[in-house]
């Protein structure tokens, strides 16, 4: 069963903090998922300056959720760019691995995608669990970005709709944003 993520709790001040630091990180929200050095030193950053102790995952988590409802500046192009990411960053073996993984590990979880890129353990049990099968050790939130970049292409499965409508019908659709999800 889904369940809902709370946005952690920040007070207005630092908020302006946060926004400051984000515009002079010059990161995008959503390359922070492929860049796991520069989102470690965002979050020690924050939490210097703010006497705070947040973890990366909640950290992104609020920015992302201030972005979706347009309460979040934006970089005007001025941003740091990142390349795309290859296919060939894993071999055919590694891309049937990761799918059975996200089939087996992830689909039951009923989490929108998005929202795996905020939970740091699942990201270390997706990594450990990829390098269990495939014997190759890389980083979790790389990982989510591919099965983000596979299942945002049409690729790989979607979360099962609620059957509410229909009980006796199981209907998909594409992952959604958990947080619009009532639990």
């Amino acid at each position: 069963m889904a369940t809902r993520r709370n946005t952690i709790s920040i007070r207005s001040d630092e908020v302006e903090i946060l926004k400051q630091l984000y515009l002079e990180f010059r990161f995008p929200s959503d390359q922070y998922r492929r860049r796991h050095r520069e989102l470690l030193r965002f979050t020690e950053a924050w939490n210097g300056l703010t006497n705070r102790s947040d973890s990366s995952g909640e950290l992104l988590h609020f920015i992302i959720t201030q972005r979706k409802q347009k309460k979040w500046p934006t970089f005007g192009g001025t941003h740091h760019k990142l390349a795309s990411m290859p296919d060939d960053f894993l071999s055919p073996r590694e891309w049937v691995i990761l799918r059975e993984i996200y089939d087996e590990m992830l689909i039951p979880l009923e989490m929108g995608s998005d929202n795996l890129a905020y939970d740091d353990l699942l990201a270390q049990q997706l990594s450990r669990e990829f390098r269990d099968r495939a014997g190759r050790t890389v980083y979790g939130r790389l990982l989510f970005c591919a099965i983000m970049t596979r299942r945002k292409r049409g690729e790989w499965s979607t979360l099962p709709q609620s059957r509410e409508a229909n009980p006796n019908e199981p209907r998909m659709r594409p992952f959604g944003d958990i947080d619009s999800i009532a639990s």
